[in-house]
């Protein structure tokens, strides 16, 4: 209620552009019966020429939507407004259905979704682009502007289905390209495939897309193939689990650090141990991906000794598990009380360096300052 008409213009207009649309593009305008009154949604239909169409909220609630929600019902009547609104404009219930185009994003007091219209698809001319976007730990807060916008404005999306169940409720109509551990080949031929095909594909990770993750393996075989040769790959950072973990216990990487994987699935066992074996005698604290599975664990055993020989049984550690979601746990303390019993491929272990302290449970390093201008 209040938006001013020239603020929803000025909204609804940028939100239409971050997919590469303007009003001419759009066939209709959808709300609900609440808001016939609403000077700045009856200015909208007026500005670009378009209807306006009011909607019961008994007819919304009949259309399935990806994220109901109580408090609007409790406020006008009905679980859902814009996607559900838009989709009925577009012709719910009709052969062929139509789907939504972007699921409900929220700006302020303006809530915006977009339906297809069936009959009406995007024209393609050539073919489309791949963005290589990291989820990080997969928590909304964790999904940056960026990546939401690529989420919003592709075409079709890819993944490993564990990480596309975190942005189920943002690609809600969209095509997706998933499978399970051990699909990534496939996965990516996929991807780009669709991309040849004129598809505009967001292919998702965990953490950030060029750590341990798909940007490597897509960039690998489009230089391998030559007819994925045009095809444009960007790549959008996310928040890798070291940063994660380390905001969780404090500040252990301060000073640097080196980020080592103790998968040997992809890399030579005796690769691993010579990458370790060099850490370990640095003085950087060193962030330890993949650490073990149910039947991988000699490697972690291992590390676990060669950090023992270098940096002695008191240096300080930590693990967490699950960083970033709501099941998060933690440990920390000296490397000599490590339970390795409890870590597992969900695990990020930090090993730290001289310089690591641990105060009331908060695991840090100095990061000079006192030192230099306070002694």
């Amino acid at each position: 209620r209040g938006v001013k008409p020239q603020e929803l213009r000025l909204v609804a207009e940028r939100y239409l552009s971050e997919f590469g649309l303007n009003a001419e593009n759009i066939a209709g305008i959808a709300t609900c019966t609440v808001k016939e009154d609403e000077p700045a949604i009856l200015g909208l239909g007026e500005a670009w020429r378009v209807p306006v169409a009011f909607h019961s909220g008994e007819e919304l609630d009949a259309v399935p939507v990806s994220a109901p929600s109580e408090k609007v019902r409790e406020k006008v009547g009905t679980a859902s407004v814009c996607e559900a609104a838009c989709l009925l404009s577009a012709g719910y219930g009709s052969i062929p259905q139509p789907t939504l185009y972007a699921p409900k994003s929220a700006f302020g007091d303006v809530t915006l979704a977009l339906a297809r219209l069936p009959h009406l698809p995007v024209p393609k001319s050539g073919q489309g682009e791949i963005v290589v976007a990291g989820l990080g730990s997969g928590a909304p807060g964790h999904i940056t502007p960026d990546v939401d916008t690529a989420l919003r404005r592709c075409d079709t999306v890819a993944g490993y289905s564990h990480y596309v169940d975190f942005i189920r409720d943002r690609i809600a109509g969209k095509p997706v390209i998933q499978n399970g551990m051990k699909g990534e080949v496939e996965r990516c031929l996929s991807a780009l495939e669709a991309a040849l095909a004129g598809q505009n594909v967001c292919m998702v990770c965990s953490g950030d897309p060029g750590i341990l993750a798909m940007a490597g393996l897509l960039y690998e075989l489009r230089a391998r193939e030559p007819r994925f040769g045009d095809i444009p790959i960007r790549v959008l950072p996310g928040i890798t689990a070291a940063t994660i973990a380390a905001a969780s216990l404090g500040a252990p990487l301060q000073n640097g650090f080196s980020l080592v994987s103790l998968s040997d699935l992809l890399v030579p066992a005796d690769e691993v141990r010579r990458n370790i074996r060099s850490v370990a005698q640095s003085l950087l604290p060193v962030a330890l991906y993949n650490p073990a599975g149910r039947k991988r664990r000699a490697l972690l055993d291992e590390t676990l000794a060669v950090f023992r020989e270098h940096r002695g049984r008191d240096v300080l550690c930590a693990y967490v598990k699950n960083a970033g979601r709501e099941q998060e746990t933690k440990w920390a303390g000296k490397l000599s009380e490590f339970p390795a019993a409890e870590v597992d491929m969900s695990t990020l272990i930090i090993i730290g360096g001289p310089r690591t302290r641990l105060d009331s449970g908060v695991l840090y390093e100095p990061r000079g300052y006192v030192e230099k201008y306070m002694e």
